[in-house]
């Protein structure tokens, strides 16, 4: 039997005949391992069903561009996605195995065309009697981007323009309805809908997963999904700028599991995974490997070789912004801010992955940072380094109960994961507590040796140190100077030099805590006549307050180092 075009790229891939990134390549591994154990596993593979749907997708015809009336001609890459996504049962004449597709590929690779045309797969064939397909995005304007290609596709292919009717609200397409009896549709919905509630989705779609800022919206429409035979959540995506969310938002979070799937450290039998990417060593700049992100590069209708390098020349020319840009949406790779002090490969390097020990009998030393009533507050604290020069990092961070919601969405980060896995704790009301954070800080102040905390001497709670002062001693809390430098030597300046040779040195181990993680990749640098540096934030929604916390502690372990009154001895310093 002839290679299905499914087979051949499969093939090809595994073969390195196509130049892909690792996680397709991974992508194939898993595919092959899954041929392999499906016997054991119970599963059926169709290849009928595989087929029927990529058949049903050259009776689709292109609406816009050079492409325009001519049939739909799946390439490869697209075919092995549908092969699989169709092809995988359970068990023969039972549910299909993948209920999830995670799609990420660099923008003008015809990803929302290939979602538009399994939407009308759904109500068409897969579906006919009653389907409800969803494209969901923050704002419902978004959402009608899909709704609208479904839409006019389906009018310029036959027979399907004879069996739907569309409803139009201005100039989008809100609906597409069959015409038969029960209906079945496509619609658009975003979290800015008047009603989100009695749905029974039998497929979600999310184009650009990276601009939202929360799963509200998709845990609500999955739930609606309970009784269908084969629901689906279709995801498609390109990588996120760190202006808009980045790494910081929840499809960064999906696409580390994603990839922990692929790599074999975790397991999800009904999620399929294809992620077109450069890999983490390659050369940006080097022409040769902008296909591994860009699959369907001079393709009749997709992004070309030459519209890329026009868009590298501007990019070069015009500055750092650009330069992002073009990397994050052309070239599908995940950045952070172009302006970041320390970027994200550095700051987790090897020894920051592992986890810091509370327990180890050293010396602590602490900063924190208080925000405003409804703000942020961080109190870091850093140990003493052991035989190897290595500091551990252990973080304290507060937000009030009530405004973590509307921060979350502000701030387009996940901070009921965070609380969820205790690296945020939450104080009650909408305000911060200054009692319950005094509470906490005094209770591990009797549990660990810490030798004191630096504190900004301008923030919001006064009365927390007053009374920890009373508790514990004017030299276990004491005021630090935010100045960039002062006179004596002190100020923000010197500890975040140090701080980051640390960093740079890999002497900092902080178990990758995700809010002192974003927290990094959010600080800047802001640098005087003199070379003096100071963290400062670029935007008003990011958070540097666990950065800057560290950085007093690292002032406070200096001042401890510098002090006269230490009997300076190995075993003293462990």
């Amino acid at each position: 039997m002839a290679l299905h075009p499914a087979e051949k790229y499969a093939q090809d891939v595994a073969k390195g005949k196509i130049k892909t990134g690792k996680l397709i390549k991974l992508a194939v591994e898993r595919y092959y391992r899954d041929i392999k154990q499906a016997t054991k596993k119970g599963w059926y593979f169709s290849r009928e069903e595989a087929q029927r749907s990529i058949d049903f997708a050259s009776m689709m015809h292109h609406y816009k561009g050079r492409a325009a009336g001519q049939n739909v001609n799946l390439l490869p890459f697209q075919q092995f996605h549908y092969w699989n996504l169709y092809g995988w049962y359970k068990k023969k004449d039972g549910a299909r195995r993948f209920r999830r597709s995670y799609n990420e590929v660099a923008r003008k690779n015809g990803k929302t065309t290939d979602s538009a045309i399994r939407a009308n797969y759904r109500i068409f064939i897969d579906e006919p009697n009653g389907a409800q397909v969803y494209c969901a995005a923050t704002k419902e304007n978004q959402a009608h981007i899909l709704v609208n290609d479904a839409a006019n596709m389906a009018l310029i292919s036959h027979p399907f323009r004879k069996m739907i009717e569309c409803k139009i609200h201005k100039e989008h397409i809100t609906r597409v309805i069959t015409k038969e009896s029960p209906i079945s549709y496509i619609r658009s919905i975003g979290r800015d809908s008047k009603t989100e509630d009695g749905r029974h989705a039998s497929e979600i779609k999310i184009d650009e997963y990276h601009a939202w800022d929360s799963d509200y919206l998709l845990d609500v429409l999955e739930k609606s999904m309970k009784g269908r035979e084969n629901p689906l959540t279709d995801i498609t995506t390109t990588a996120g700028l760190p202006f808009t969310g980045g790494k910081d938002g929840p499809c960064f979070a999906f696409r580390k599991m994603c990839i922990d799937v692929l790599n074999g450290s975790k397991e999800d039998e009904s999620l399929f995974i294809m992620i077109h990417s450069l890999d983490e060593d390659d050369d940006w700049e080097d022409e040769k490997n902008w296909y591994k992100a860009n699959p369907s590069l001079d393709e009749p209708g997709c992004v070309t070789l030459e519209d890329l390098r026009t868009e590298y020349i501007a990019a070069k020319n015009q500055g750092q912004s650009k330069i992002v840009e073009f990397k994050t949406k052309s070239l599908n790779i995940w950045t952070d801010a172009p302006k970041v002090w320390i970027d994200d490969k550095t700051w987790m390097g090897t020894i920051g992955k592992q986890k810091p020990d509370p327990t180890r009998p050293v010396k602590w030393f602490a900063g924190y940072d208080g925000g405003r009533t409804y703000d942020f507050s961080a109190w870091v604290l850093l140990s003493e380094p052991d035989a190897n020069g290595i500091h551990d990092v252990i973080p304290h961070f507060w937000i009030p109960d009530l405004t973590l919601e509307q921060r979350e969405k502000e701030d387009r980060t996940t901070y009921r994961d965070w609380r969820e896995g205790k690296y945020l704790l939450t104080t009650p009301g909408n305000s911060i507590s200054t009692p319950d954070i005094r509470h906490h800080i005094a209770k591990v102040m009797t549990e660990l040796n810490i030798v004191g905390t630096y504190y900004d001497p301008a923030l919001f709670a006064g009365e927390m140190m007053a009374n920890l002062v009373d508790e514990f001693g004017s030299d276990k809390f004491e005021p630090y100077s935010q100045a960039i430098w002062t006179s004596d030597g002190r100020g923000m300046s010197p500890p975040t030099k140090l701080l980051e040779i640390a960093i740079k040195t890999g002497k900092l181990r902080h178990g990758a805590h995700p809010v002192l993680r974003w927290n990094c990749r959010n600080s800047e640098l802001l640098i005087d006549k003199n070379e003096n540096i100071k963290i400062i934030k670029g935007n008003p929604k990011q958070r540097v307050d666990g950065m800057v916390a560290l950085v007093m502690a690292m002032a406070r372990y200096n001042a401890w180092v510098m002090s006269p009154k230490i009997d300076f001895n190995f075993t003293e310093l462990g």
